[in-house]
Protein backbone atom coordinates (compact mmCIF):
# COMPACT_ATOMS: atom_id res chain seq x y z
CA UNK A 1 0.00 0.00 0.00
CA UNK A 2 2.86 2.17 0.88
CA UNK A 3 4.99 1.71 -2.43
CA UNK A 4 1.25 2.56 -3.93
CA UNK A 5 1.13 5.42 -2.76
CA UNK A 6 4.20 6.62 -3.34
CA UNK A 7 3.99 5.25 -6.92
CA UNK A 8 0.93 7.90 -6.87
CA UNK A 9 2.96 10.89 -5.69
CA UNK A 10 5.80 10.62 -8.08
CA UNK A 11 3.42 10.10 -10.87
CA UNK A 12 1.45 13.13 -9.99
CA UNK A 13 4.85 15.00 -9.60
CA UNK A 14 6.37 13.98 -12.82
CA UNK A 15 2.68 14.82 -14.54
CA UNK A 16 3.10 18.44 -12.93
CA UNK A 17 6.48 18.65 -13.96
CA UNK A 18 5.62 17.86 -17.77
CA UNK A 19 2.83 20.56 -17.49
CA UNK A 20 5.23 23.03 -16.13
CA UNK A 21 7.95 22.47 -18.98
CA UNK A 22 5.41 22.55 -21.71
CA UNK A 23 3.97 25.95 -21.14
CA UNK A 24 7.96 27.50 -19.80
CA UNK A 25 8.51 28.06 -23.50
CA UNK A 26 5.72 31.15 -23.08
CA UNK A 27 5.76 32.91 -19.79
CA UNK A 28 3.17 35.37 -20.85
CA UNK A 29 -0.17 34.77 -21.11
CA UNK A 30 -0.86 36.24 -24.69
CA UNK A 31 1.03 35.96 -27.70
CA UNK A 32 1.13 38.39 -30.60
CA UNK A 33 2.96 38.78 -34.00
CA UNK A 34 3.04 40.58 -36.78
CA UNK A 35 4.09 38.62 -40.39
CA UNK A 36 5.98 40.08 -42.90
CA UNK A 37 2.76 40.66 -45.36
CA UNK A 38 1.41 43.39 -42.38
CA UNK A 39 -0.87 40.73 -40.66
CA UNK A 40 -0.99 41.06 -36.85
CA UNK A 41 -2.16 37.90 -35.19
CA UNK A 42 -2.94 37.59 -31.23
CA UNK A 43 -3.43 34.44 -29.52
CA UNK A 44 -5.11 34.93 -25.74
CA UNK A 45 -6.65 31.17 -25.56
CA UNK A 46 -3.74 29.01 -25.03
CA UNK A 47 -3.87 25.07 -23.86
CA UNK A 48 -1.11 22.73 -23.35
CA UNK A 49 -2.25 19.68 -25.67
CA UNK A 50 0.89 17.41 -24.57
CA UNK A 51 4.71 17.14 -23.97
CA UNK A 52 6.42 20.73 -25.79
CA UNK A 53 3.06 21.01 -27.68
CA UNK A 54 1.02 24.47 -27.19
CA UNK A 55 -2.45 25.03 -28.80
CA UNK A 56 -3.72 28.80 -29.37
CA UNK A 57 -6.88 30.31 -30.55
CA UNK A 58 -7.03 34.17 -31.74
CA UNK A 59 -7.98 36.62 -34.40
CA UNK A 60 -5.87 38.31 -37.45
CA UNK A 61 -5.86 41.48 -39.43
CA UNK A 62 -5.28 39.20 -42.36
CA UNK A 63 -9.35 39.27 -43.32
CA UNK A 64 -10.05 42.22 -40.95
CA UNK A 65 -11.22 40.33 -38.16
CA UNK A 66 -10.34 36.61 -39.19
CA UNK A 67 -10.04 33.59 -36.93
CA UNK A 68 -6.45 31.97 -36.41
CA UNK A 69 -5.60 29.18 -34.95
CA UNK A 70 -1.65 27.98 -34.05
CA UNK A 71 -0.46 24.96 -33.03
CA UNK A 72 3.33 25.00 -31.72
CA UNK A 73 5.66 21.64 -31.40
CA UNK A 74 8.90 21.97 -29.13
CA UNK A 75 9.23 18.73 -27.91
CA UNK A 76 12.48 18.55 -30.05
CA UNK A 77 13.54 21.28 -27.63
CA UNK A 78 12.92 24.42 -25.43
CA UNK A 79 13.89 27.20 -28.49
CA UNK A 80 13.22 25.47 -31.55
CA UNK A 81 9.97 24.14 -32.77
CA UNK A 82 7.86 23.71 -35.56
CA UNK A 83 4.48 26.11 -36.54
CA UNK A 84 1.54 25.69 -38.18
CA UNK A 85 -1.20 28.56 -38.28
CA UNK A 86 -4.24 28.23 -39.97
CA UNK A 87 -5.72 31.82 -41.14
CA UNK A 88 -10.01 32.19 -41.68
CA UNK A 89 -12.03 34.59 -43.38
CA UNK A 90 -15.16 34.57 -41.26
CA UNK A 91 -17.01 36.63 -43.63
CA UNK A 92 -16.24 34.90 -47.13
CA UNK A 93 -16.87 37.01 -50.16
CA UNK A 94 -16.36 33.83 -52.65
CA UNK A 95 -13.16 34.62 -53.35
CA UNK A 96 -14.08 37.85 -54.92
CA UNK A 97 -11.27 40.11 -52.93
CA UNK A 98 -9.98 37.49 -50.31
CA UNK A 99 -9.17 33.95 -50.26
CA UNK A 100 -11.14 31.80 -47.98
CA UNK A 101 -8.56 30.93 -45.40
CA UNK A 102 -4.53 30.20 -45.91
CA UNK A 103 -1.95 28.03 -43.67
CA UNK A 104 1.67 28.36 -42.65
CA UNK A 105 3.89 25.71 -41.80
CA UNK A 106 7.55 26.11 -40.58
CA UNK A 107 9.88 26.62 -37.66
CA UNK A 108 9.46 28.99 -34.64
CA UNK A 109 12.54 30.28 -32.41
CA UNK A 110 11.86 31.18 -28.81
CA UNK A 111 14.67 33.43 -27.04
CA UNK A 112 14.54 33.55 -23.62
CA UNK A 113 15.89 35.66 -20.38
CA UNK A 114 16.14 34.45 -17.23
CA UNK A 115 13.05 32.25 -17.38
CA UNK A 116 10.88 34.94 -19.29
CA UNK A 117 10.26 34.71 -22.96
CA UNK A 118 11.27 38.06 -24.60
CA UNK A 119 10.79 37.52 -28.69
CA UNK A 120 9.88 34.67 -30.86
CA UNK A 121 9.94 34.65 -34.49
CA UNK A 122 9.27 32.13 -37.38
CA UNK A 123 9.37 31.41 -41.46
CA UNK A 124 8.25 28.96 -43.72
CA UNK A 125 5.79 28.32 -46.48
CA UNK A 126 1.85 29.10 -47.01
CA UNK A 127 -0.63 27.72 -49.03
CA UNK A 128 -4.08 30.02 -49.77
CA UNK A 129 -7.28 28.14 -50.41
CA UNK A 130 -10.30 29.41 -52.62
CA UNK A 131 -13.53 26.82 -52.54
CA UNK A 132 -11.82 24.27 -51.12
CA UNK A 133 -8.66 24.00 -53.81
CA UNK A 134 -5.23 26.02 -53.61
CA UNK A 135 -5.30 29.14 -55.45
CA UNK A 136 -1.76 30.13 -54.24
CA UNK A 137 1.55 29.84 -52.13
CA UNK A 138 4.66 31.53 -51.17
CA UNK A 139 6.89 32.16 -48.20
CA UNK A 140 6.19 34.23 -45.12
CA UNK A 141 8.28 35.38 -41.87
CA UNK A 142 6.82 36.75 -38.40
CA UNK A 143 8.31 38.06 -35.08
CA UNK A 144 6.93 38.96 -31.69
CA UNK A 145 6.19 40.31 -29.85
CA UNK A 146 3.98 42.90 -31.42
CA UNK A 147 5.10 46.25 -32.19
CA UNK A 148 3.67 49.20 -30.86
CA UNK A 149 2.45 50.10 -34.23
CA UNK A 150 1.89 47.58 -37.20
CA UNK A 151 4.26 47.63 -39.70
CA UNK A 152 3.77 48.17 -43.45
CA UNK A 153 4.41 45.07 -45.94
CA UNK A 154 7.79 44.41 -46.26
CA UNK A 155 7.28 41.09 -49.02
CA UNK A 156 6.58 41.94 -52.59
CA UNK A 157 4.33 39.94 -54.25
CA UNK A 158 0.86 38.33 -53.40
CA UNK A 159 -0.07 38.23 -49.88
CA UNK A 160 -1.84 35.08 -48.75
CA UNK A 161 -5.29 36.56 -47.94
CA UNK A 162 -5.99 37.91 -51.56
CA UNK A 163 -7.75 36.42 -54.06
CA UNK A 164 -5.18 35.32 -57.13
CA UNK A 165 -6.97 36.51 -60.32
CA UNK A 166 -7.42 33.63 -62.46
CA UNK A 167 -6.53 34.38 -65.95
CA UNK A 168 -10.13 36.74 -67.04
CA UNK A 169 -12.57 35.16 -69.60
CA UNK A 170 -13.93 38.72 -69.18
CA UNK A 171 -13.57 40.95 -72.42
CA UNK A 172 -14.98 44.77 -71.55
CA UNK A 173 -15.61 47.01 -75.04
CA UNK A 174 -15.38 49.54 -75.25
CA UNK A 175 -13.07 50.77 -72.65
CA UNK A 176 -12.89 52.78 -71.36
CA UNK A 177 -16.74 53.04 -71.02
CA UNK A 178 -18.28 56.46 -72.89
CA UNK A 179 -21.52 55.76 -73.46
CA UNK A 180 -22.45 51.82 -73.12
CA UNK A 181 -20.03 48.88 -72.87
CA UNK A 182 -20.63 45.45 -73.31
CA UNK A 183 -19.04 42.32 -70.90
CA UNK A 184 -18.34 39.55 -72.88
CA UNK A 185 -18.01 36.51 -70.46
CA UNK A 186 -17.95 32.47 -70.36
CA UNK A 187 -18.85 29.77 -68.63
CA UNK A 188 -17.46 26.27 -68.98
CA UNK A 189 -20.02 24.56 -66.32
CA UNK A 190 -23.57 24.51 -65.84
CA UNK A 191 -24.13 26.88 -62.53
CA UNK A 192 -24.59 30.05 -60.94
CA UNK A 193 -23.30 33.06 -62.20
CA UNK A 194 -22.52 36.39 -60.44
CA UNK A 195 -21.43 39.70 -62.25
CA UNK A 196 -20.93 42.26 -59.79
CA UNK A 197 -19.26 46.07 -60.09
CA UNK A 198 -17.20 46.99 -57.71
CA UNK A 199 -15.51 50.51 -57.30
CA UNK A 200 -11.72 50.52 -55.69
CA UNK A 201 -12.21 50.78 -52.15
CA UNK A 202 -14.25 47.05 -52.92
CA UNK A 203 -17.79 48.32 -52.64
CA UNK A 204 -20.46 46.46 -55.00
CA UNK A 205 -21.51 49.10 -57.21
CA UNK A 206 -23.86 47.17 -59.95
CA UNK A 207 -25.44 43.22 -60.06
CA UNK A 208 -25.18 42.84 -63.72
CA UNK A 209 -25.80 39.08 -63.10
CA UNK A 210 -26.72 36.57 -60.95
CA UNK A 211 -28.71 33.83 -62.53
CA UNK A 212 -27.98 30.44 -63.66
CA UNK A 213 -26.16 29.31 -66.88
CA UNK A 214 -25.92 26.77 -69.33
CA UNK A 215 -22.20 26.20 -70.14
CA UNK A 216 -21.61 29.07 -73.69
CA UNK A 217 -20.59 32.41 -74.39
CA UNK A 218 -23.00 35.32 -73.11
CA UNK A 219 -22.65 39.02 -73.14
CA UNK A 220 -24.20 41.63 -70.58
CA UNK A 221 -24.64 45.43 -71.32
CA UNK A 222 -23.69 48.35 -68.58
CA UNK A 223 -23.67 51.90 -68.99
CA UNK A 224 -21.80 53.06 -66.14
CA UNK A 225 -24.25 53.62 -63.56
CA UNK A 226 -24.84 52.37 -60.30
CA UNK A 227 -28.01 50.73 -58.41
CA UNK A 228 -28.89 53.92 -57.65
CA UNK A 229 -29.07 55.23 -61.14
CA UNK A 230 -26.13 57.89 -61.08
CA UNK A 231 -22.50 57.91 -62.94
CA UNK A 232 -19.61 58.03 -61.10
CA UNK A 233 -16.13 58.68 -63.42
CA UNK A 234 -13.09 56.31 -61.90
CA UNK A 235 -11.86 52.97 -62.24
CA UNK A 236 -14.13 49.89 -61.64
CA UNK A 237 -13.42 46.39 -61.02
CA UNK A 238 -15.54 44.03 -63.11
CA UNK A 239 -15.99 40.52 -61.13
CA UNK A 240 -17.31 37.28 -62.52
CA UNK A 241 -17.98 34.03 -60.11
CA UNK A 242 -18.96 30.92 -61.96
CA UNK A 243 -18.97 28.05 -60.26
CA UNK A 244 -15.53 27.74 -58.80
CA UNK A 245 -14.01 30.04 -61.24
CA UNK A 246 -13.33 33.72 -60.83
CA UNK A 247 -12.19 36.03 -63.22
CA UNK A 248 -12.09 40.20 -63.24
CA UNK A 249 -11.55 42.84 -65.51
CA UNK A 250 -10.89 46.63 -64.89
CA UNK A 251 -12.77 49.34 -66.77
CA UNK A 252 -13.02 52.75 -66.71
CA UNK A 253 -15.67 55.13 -66.81
CA UNK A 254 -15.10 58.76 -68.60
Amino acid sequence: MKHSLRFSFLLIVLLCSIAISSTAQFSAKKICFDDGYGYRYEFTNLVVTGIGMLYAEGTTTAYGAGKAVMWLDFSAGISNGKVELHAINTSPDGCTFYSDSFIYVGSAVIVRVDGHTESYSGSGSWTSYCFGGVINAGTWYASGPCAATLQKPAIKGPAPANAKSRESSLIIRPNPLQNNSVITYKTAVQGKVNITVYDFMQRPVKVLVNEAKSPGVYSVLWNGLNASGTRTPGLYKVVSVAADKVSSATVQVL
